[in-house]
Parts: structure tokens; C-alpha cells; sequence
């Protein structure tokens, strides 16, 4: 006899976790797929902390900051902030990299597949490019924050270094072509987008 508190067996059958997505079956889907996520932290970034800076560097002296010891503390307070959330997210975007292409390389070598060890190598392209743009995301908006709670200009220019190491880091053929041959130490010959159509 059933308890008639327990869910139905066919309920039971329906309910499942959600799917892992796949991952890229190519270099060029993982390409693609890493601009995307680069192109849409750029732009945030752009926006939301160009609004940020804008409102904090157009508001009178009076409504920017009121006088006092706790807004002098967190002037200084964020004026040491900033600069130490950039100092941590450079140190995120040079040491990310050579982690998980050791951790890719170990998961490559014990592959018993090579066609699903080849999406692992893409999907570990597309998930370093993520850390490292979300890395340097993070000091960028602090940056606006401060300025707009501040008033203080030249915390604006995290937010603008910010901008330029995502673009200077925006994912190219030439990039995944590099992590593919660190990954599996250049035995693949795998064609990128920028080789497709130049072969006879």
C-alpha cells in the first residue's frame, strides 16, 4: 500500500536535475562564445559604471559627500580599496591561466575519448576567459561606486583600466590556438576561425 503523502511514481520520474550544458564541439563555438561573454562584461561595465561616474562627478560638492569624520574615513577607506581590488585581479589574470591549463592538461592526458576531451579543452578556454573577465569587472565597478559616493575623480580610472585589460584580453584565434596547443602540448591540429577558407 502506497502513503498517500508520497509523491506519485510518474511525478517522481518527472522531476530531474537540469542538464549540464554541452560543451563547444568546436574551437570556433568557443571562440564565439567567449566574445560574447567578453562583449557583454565590456558593455556593462560601460554603461552601468559610466552611469555610476557621471552621477557621482555631476552632483553639487554638498549632495556628493557631506562633511564629516565617516565620510573621510570612507574616502580613505576606498582610496586604498580600488587600487588593491586591481592589484588582486591582475594577480587573478596571470595566475588563472596557468592553473587551470594544468588542470586542463591533467584531464587531457587521462582522456579516454578524444572527441569529448576536445569540448573539455574548448570549454576550459571559455571558462578561463569568464574568470578573467569577471576578475577585472569587479575593481572597474568598485571604481564607479567610489566615485559616486565620493565624488573623487581619479577613482574613475579603475573603472577605465578595467576597460582597456578586457579589451586588450579580448579572446582571439590567435589565443585559443595558444591554450589549445599549451593543453595538448601541440598534438592536435585543430583549424580556428581565421585558418577556415585559406586552406586549398
Amino acid at each position: 500500500m502506497t502513503d498517500p503523502a508520497s509523491p506519485h511514481p510518474s511525478s517522481r520520474a518527472a522531476i530531474r536535475p537540469p542538464a549540464l550544458p554541452e560543451p563547444p564541439r568546436s574551437a570556433e563555438v568557443a571562440l564565439r562564445s567567449s566574445q560574447l561573454v567578453s562583449l557583454v562584461l565590456v558593455i556593462g561595465l560601460l554603461i552601468g559604471g559610466g552611469t555610476l561616474g557621471f552621477l557621482g562627478l555631476t552632483r553639487t560638492d554638498a549632495a556628493a559627500q557631506p562633511t564629516g569624520t565617516s565620510s573621510e574615513g570612507l574616502s580613505a577607506m576606498l582610496a586604498v580599496a580600488v587600487p588593491a581590488l586591481g592589484v588582486a585581479a591582475l594577480v587573478v589574470v596571470f595566475v588563472a591561466p596557468m592553473v587551470m591549463a594544468r588542470a586542463a592538461r591533467k584531464r587531457w592526458e587521462s582522456r579516454a575519448d578524444d572527441e569529448a576531451a576536445m569540448g573539455r579543452v574548448y570549454q576550459g578556454f571559455v571558462s578561463m576567459s569568464v574568470v578573467q573577465g569577471a576578475a577585472l569587472e569587479g575593481p572597474g565597478f568598485l571604481g564607479a561606486v567610489s566615485t559616486y559616493l565620493t565624488g573623487n575623480w581619479m577613482l574613475l580610472l579603475a573603472t577605465l583600466g578595467s576597460v582597456v585589460a578586457l579589451a586588450v584580453l579580448f579572446p582571439r584565434a590567435a589565443r585559443i590556438e595558444s591554450w589549445i596547443d599549451e593543453v595538448t602540448g601541440g598534438g592536435v591540429d585543430e583549424v580556428t576561425p581565421d585558418q577556415e577558407g585559406r586552406d586549398p
